[in-house]
C-alpha cells in the first residue's frame, strides 16, 4: 500500500461525511425563522421559505419589512454562544435551520415603533416531492463526485 493511500481515504471519509448527513433532510425537512435579512440588518422579506406572510413564525412575532436588526446589540463579544447561534441563523448565510430551534433577535428602534427583543421559533418549511427527488439527486450526485475524485475502482490495483 503507497504511503499517501490512507490520506486519501481520510479526505474521502471526511468529504462523505460532510455529504451524506445531509440526505436526512429527505425525511426531516429543515425549518425556517421567516425573514431575509440584508448584510446592513435590513429586513426586506417576512416571509421567508413560507408561500405567503401569514405562515411565517416572523410575521407572527411582529417583525415587519423594513425593520432593522440591530447588530451591535447583537455582537457576540463578548462571547455568548446562545447569542452568536442566532447571529449565525438570521446573517450568517445559515438560512435554514432545525425545526424547533429558538432564534433570539433584537429589533432596532424605528420612528413609528420602539425597540424590542423577539424570539424566534423555526417552523418546518414547506416541501414536496420535487424539492425531495432534487435533494435526493444532488446528494448521489455528491456521493458520486467524490467516489470518482477518489478513484475508488483503482483501490484492487496493487500501488
Amino acid at each position: 500500500m503507497r504511503r499517501d493511500r490512507p490520506l486519501l481515504i481520510l479526505i474521502l471519509v471526511w468529504a462523505l461525511a460532510m455529504i451524506v448527513p445531509d440526505l436526512v433532510r429527505l425525511v426531516q425537512p429543515l425549518g425556517s425563522v421567516g425573514f431575509y435579512a440584508d448584510s446592513d440588518g435590513v429586513i426586506y422579506d417576512v416571509a421567508g421559505a413560507f408561500p405567503d406572510k401569514t405562515a411565517s413564525p416572523a410575521w407572527k412575532a411582529g417583525i415587519r419589512e423594513g425593520d432593522r436588526i440591530d447588530l451591535p446589540r447583537m455582537s457576540c463579544l463578548p462571547y455568548d454562544a446562545e447569542k452568536c447561534a442566532s447571529v449565525l441563523a438570521v446573517l450568517g448565510g445559515v438560512q435554514y435551520v432545525l425545526p424547533g430551534r429558538a432564534v433570539v433577535i433584537d429589533v432596532a428602534a424605528t420612528p413609528d415603533r420602539e425597540a424590542k427583543q423577539v424570539t424566534l421559533v423555526a417552523a418546518e418549511r414547506p416541501t414536496n416531492w420535487l424539492v425531495r427527488l432534487v435533494l435526493l439527486l444532488d446528494g448521489i450526485a455528491g456521493i458520486l463526485v467524490v467516489a470518482a475524485a477518489g478513484g475508488w475502482s483503482g483501490f484492487d490495483q496493487v500501488g
